[in-house]
Order: structure tokens, then sequence, then C-alpha cells
């Protein structure tokens, strides 16, 4: 599941891990432990090159294709 909005406006929304398989499991905590982080700003990964998303929960960095808005 990708957004369907420009990562810019997810800052202040929740968002969780998409889990790698369609299965019954939850997704992969941040490295908060958290299942559900914030979104603090969009900044290009060190890691990948490509737009990530920082936390106000953690330090984390991760893919913002690897993120979709958290079910409520």
């Amino acid at each position: 599941m990708s957004f369907n909005v420009p990562f810019e406006e997810v800052i202040g929304h929740k968002v969780w891990k998409n889990p790698k398989t369609n299965s019954k499991f939850s997704p992969k905590p941040f490295k908060s432990t958290f299942q559900v982080n914030t979104v603090k700003s969009v900044v290009t990964s060190p890691f990948s090159g490509k737009p990530a998303f920082t936390f106000e929960e953690d330090d984390s960095i991760v893919d913002c294709t690897k993120c979709s808005f958290a079910p409520e």
C-alpha cells in the first residue's frame, strides 16, 4: 500500500511499517518498539537515497514506501 498524497502531507500522521507478506502477523515494530509512530519529517535516506520518514518517538529513518497509514 502506498500513500495517495505527497509524502510531506503525511507529517504529523501515524504510520506503521507495511507487513512483508499478506499474513495475519503484525508489521515489524519501529526502533522505539512501538507498532505505530508519528511522522516528524521527510528526509533522504542515507542508506537507500530514497525519501524517508523520521519519527517523533525515536531516531529511526524508514523509507516512505515501506510505510502506510496506521489503522485507527
